[in-house]
């Protein structure tokens, strides 16, 4: 028993830095805290993201139409998208290290993202579409991008949870995004129907193109025959060109009016970041910038040692 008393080590020799104090842990607990509501604001950014490029899809058919493009043209969209996507990631990894403010490489881009995600309806031409969707998938990926650095920064090696969650959040957003999008689209335009219709209106027409010159050959004494066979056969082809131009509407600006909106409110917590560390840099640079304070003795011993300098050139140069 009294060797294994000997062995056990004593209060003593426990080195004073292993005890954790209280403050540390406090200190510990509130910058958990920050971390966890600012991986919380991430998430909604992600979360965003997921709906915004979830959006593609099921509008392709009424960008097309918008833009009065055919499949080929439309395809493209999609291609540059995916390469304004790999710009953007590039351009971020360039900027990354440039600023101090990481949070401005989440706001703004963000804010502009979703004005031009909102404006993608009203592009009516493929040029300006192009453009849309080039500009939004290179200020989508930028933010994307400095998130993923940051979750690093925050919680160094213990990051993996993290970054599941922001998947599952990109794949929530993924389902959201369809599922508001669809009430917006344009019906669906059945062309088996619609040609079906329309070889109708041209029996009818052809009908009472029989019908009329039948008349007008029986009634040929009667003045003015010609105008009732022409006021009949307006009607037939107004009747016809009603039928034909009835193409579907689309509502899809709401749809996009609503991604962009959840952007822009979801960048609102950035821009108070910024806020608070563009503040705080400029307390410190006021800080750095006071004179500094010197201590009375250090003061005194500068004094003496220029004065022991002085007295030894005087010296020196009276020998001289």
């Amino acid at each position: 028993m009294e060797v294994e008393s000997d062995l056990m080590p004593k209060c003593e020799d426990i080195p004073s830095d292993v005890v954790i104090s209280d403050e540390d842990k406090n200190e510990k607990k509130k910058r958990f805290r920050r971390n966890i509501i600012r991986f919380t604001f991430d998430a909604l950014v992600v979360l965003f993201l997921g709906m915004q490029a979830s959006q593609k899809g099921p509008t392709f058919l009424d960008i097309q139409s918008i833009s009065g493009t055919d499949v080929e043209q439309a395809s493209s969209y999609l291609t540059f998208y995916c390469f304004g996507f790999m710009v953007g990631a590039f351009l971020a990894g360039f900027l990354y290290d440039k600023l101090d403010h990481k949070v401005v490489l989440i706001c703004i881009p963000l804010t502009l993202a979703s004005i031009f995600i909102g404006l993608t309806t009203w592009c009516t031409s493929y040029i300006t579409m192009l453009l849309v969707h080039i500009a939004s998938a290179v200020l989508c990926s930028i933010p994307e991008t400095t998130i993923t650095a940051e979750q690093f920064h925050i919680w160094g090696g213990k990051s993996d949870s993290a970054f599941q969650f922001l998947s599952f959040t990109y794949s929530l957003g993924g389902v959201f995004g369809p599922l508001y999008t669809k009430p917006f689209l344009a019906p669906k335009w059945n062309e088996t129907d619609q040609s079906e219709g329309h070889e109708q209106d041209l029996q009818r027409n052809n009908i009472s193109e029989f019908i009329y010159s039948t008349i007008n050959s029986s009634l040929s004494s009667i003045p003015n025959n010609q105008t009732v066979y022409n006021v009949g056969l307006e009607r037939n082809q107004t009747h016809i060109s009603s039928n034909s131009d009835e193409a579907p509407k689309s509502q899809l600006f709401y749809a996009f009016l609503i991604t962009g909106l959840f952007g822009i409110i979801f960048s609102i917590p950035f821009y108070i970041y910024c806020y608070r560390d563009c503040s705080k840099t400029t307390h410190e640079k006021k800080e750095s910038e006071k004179p500094a304070e010197i201590e009375p003795e250090r003061l005194y011993k500068s004094l003496c040692d220029f004065n022991s300098f002085r007295l030894f050139l005087s010296f020196h140069v009276r020998n001289d």
